[in-house]
């Protein structure tokens, strides 16, 4: 399944519609579906109807729960698919981690000495307070 998240996400960046997030996040919600063996709502750029031969399992995975556990997982995961089609991260914890690591130095810096981690911590905050 993520390899077909991760084509569907290419197809639709450079889909040319407005709509194209909505667009993507109904193609997320079928990739469960296609995977199990129901095409019915497949559009023809992913999926062949006519060479498909595998069986229909999801009456069976309906019928075990576990199709909602899926569906739930990929209707959490089509709800960023804004973000999915910008290949966007904001996420500043993330980004100033990157930035402490890299004035830190991993293990190679020697710590002992008198305020060194703090002294590499506060030159990272400099660092991406100033955005440089």
């Amino acid at each position: 399944m993520r390899r077909a998240v991760i084509t569907a996400t290419a197809f639709y960046a450079e889909y040319p519609s407005k709509d194209r997030a909505f667009d993507l996040q109904k193609c997320m919600m079928n990739i469960p579906y296609h995977t199990f063996g129901r095409h019915d709502q497949c559009i023809e750029p992913f999926c062949k109807k006519e060479e498909r031969k595998e069986k229909d399992v999801v009456d069976d995975l309906r019928s075990s729960g576990l199709l909602f556990r899926v569906m739930a997982i990929m209707q959490n995961l089509s709800g960023h698919s804004k973000s999915l089609l910008f290949a966007s991260n904001n996420n500043c914890v993330e980004q100033f981690n990157a930035i402490v690591a890299k004035y830190i130095g991993g293990k190679r810096v020697n710590f002992c000495l008198r305020n060194s981690y703090q002294d590499h911590c506060n030159g990272a905050v400099i660092s991406h307070n100033s955005r440089f």
